[in-house]
């Protein structure tokens, strides 16, 4: 592992930075000095030929007998060198633009603010090796991380994570219950990694699940809050050393440590279904005995969460619109265009055609949240050949089993060229009160951890349509 920059009070717990306030004010400072150093410094004080000016220990370091005045002074900022050169125009030379009025005040805030630490750079390497110093001696199981270092550039006028942050910190509470506590608690000098008590939040409390087969239950697992986020998460994962020993990965989940906040923030926003399944599980474990609550509110299936760029969301993701894969596949209502709309009882005439030769699984998300898996077997796709999907009497069809007027259901294809890892369904065993037809219990799909295949040569596309009565 390559070692870590120099943050020695990274080993120290967040209050010893100060309060919330005023560390996100000192990071946000200390990543506008960082960038404005990049911008009109880096190019000559690399560290190859002077001293590196994106080193902030080098550019701490105390005066003496080579450096009569330091380049950043605690005691007297008036005397640090950094900001004479810069006001005096010696830096940078030959003429070449300098800071702005407002970027020196950005320089001053900051070594009035006792110069607070930024790294080279806000890389993967960064947030591992905060993350590493930080957890040893916690326990794993009850603190995951967020970080925002992705979105910091060295771009001087780059906003700070502020709004950012507040976002995250209204979707943390509205995927648990008021009575729980939040803790969100800084552990780098910018204040762009964050540390969450997942314990705290009751993400981490076992309930009972139902693995479905058939639409038969055939068996009980222990699913986690924090599982639902973590089989959506569509980034890579950061490797920290030791976490996966310690906290292997559950069988339908994977076991991840650091958590994009801006994405988070996004897909927990208000209203959200992947919030209301977490709140509900919450609600689930902190109920007494006999008040057991009936479930979240219904839909439960959400395909317009921001799509997160950059990103390739995981297989068994419900939260977006599929991803492409490495073949296109031509999954629509035959000879109809968007937005479809069939009655019930009519035949669905779904169709996929793709540019390859493929197997492929089919499922079926009702109005509530339920899930279907369309057959038993695997479909077979031959290359260029519309395949008409059929039910096991015949023609698709689908029906309001709600009573409503209307409702929105979804088809979730899977194909690929080579055998599809096996899927399941599960779904919680929240109280099913059948006079509550707002409500529903927990569903998603999922496969088991332990199949080893590569996600990204599987395609997965999913058709919206909405259902109205028959006329």
């Amino acid at each position: 592992m390559r070692p870590a920059f120099a943050l020695l009070v990274l080993a120290l717990p967040a209050p010893a930075f100060g309060d919330a306030a005023t560390l996100r004010q000192r990071g946000d400072t200390a990543i506008h000095a960082r960038a404005i150093f990049k911008k009109y410094c880096s190019e000559c004080h690399n560290g190859q030929k002077t001293f590196d000016v994106l080193d902030h220990a080098q550019l701490m370091a105390p005066e003496g007998t080579e450096r009569p005045v330091p380049f950043v002074n605690l005691k007297n900022s008036t005397r640090s060198q950094v900001l004479e050169f810069i006001e005096d125009g010696s830096m940078p030379p030959g003429g070449r633009k300098g800071p702005t009025e407002k970027e020196i005040s950005v320089l001053k805030a900051w070594i009035a603010a006792e110069a607070p630490s930024y790294p080279k750079a806000f890389d993967p390497v960064y947030v591992q090796n905060s993350v590493q110093t930080d957890w040893q001696g916690r326990l794993p199981e009850d603190y995951r991380y967020i970080s925002f270092a992705h979105l910091i550039t060295d771009d001087p006028g780059s906003p700070n994570v502020t709004a950012v942050e507040s976002r995250l910190r209204s979707a943390l509470q509205n995927a648990t219950t008021k009575s729980r506590v939040i803790e969100l608690d800084p552990v780098d000098p910018a204040a762009t990694i964050y540390r969450l008590n997942v314990k705290k939040l009751g993400w981490i409390e076992p309930d009972k699940f139902q693995l479905i087969v058939q639409q038969k239950p055939m068996g009980t697992i222990e699913f986690v809050a924090l599982d639902l986020i973590q089989l959506e998460y569509p980034f890579p994962t950061t490797d920290v050393e030791g976490f996966a020993k310690r906290v292997p990965p559950s069988r339908y989940a994977p076991s991840v440590f650091v958590y994009r906040g801006d994405w988070l923030g996004d897909v927990l926003a208000a209203e959200s279904p992947l919030a209301a399944d977490m709140r509900s599980m919450v609600e689930l474990t902190d109920a007494k005995e006999g008040e057991e609550p009936a479930g979240p509110r219904i839909p439960t299936m959400g395909i317009h969460a921001p799509a997160a760029r950059g990103a390739t969301a995981p297989l068994t993701a419900w939260y977006s619109d599929g991803h492409p894969g490495p073949f296109t596949v031509d999954f629509t209502l035959k000879d109809r265009k968007p937005p479809f709309s069939v009655e019930t009882s009519e035949p669905v005439p779904l169709e996929a055609t793709a540019e390859r030769t493929a197997r492929a699984v089919l499922f079926n998300v009702l109005s509530d949240g339920s899930v279907r898996q369309q057959g038993t077997i695997e479909s077979i796709l031959k290359k260029g050949e519309p395949f008409a999907f059929r039910g096991a009497n015949g023609p698709l069809r689908l029906s309001l089993l709600s009573g409503a007027e209307s409702a929105v259901e979804h088809f979730v294809l899977f194909a690929g060229e080579n055998e599809l890892p096996k899927f399941s369904i599960i779904r919680s065993n929240h109280l099913e009160d059948r006079e509550q037809r707002d409500r529903s219990p927990i569903w998603r799909i999922v496969i088991e951890q332990s199949v080893k295949f590569d996600s990204s040569k599987v395609v997965c596309k999913v058709v919206q349509i909405t259902v109205t009565k028959k006329k």
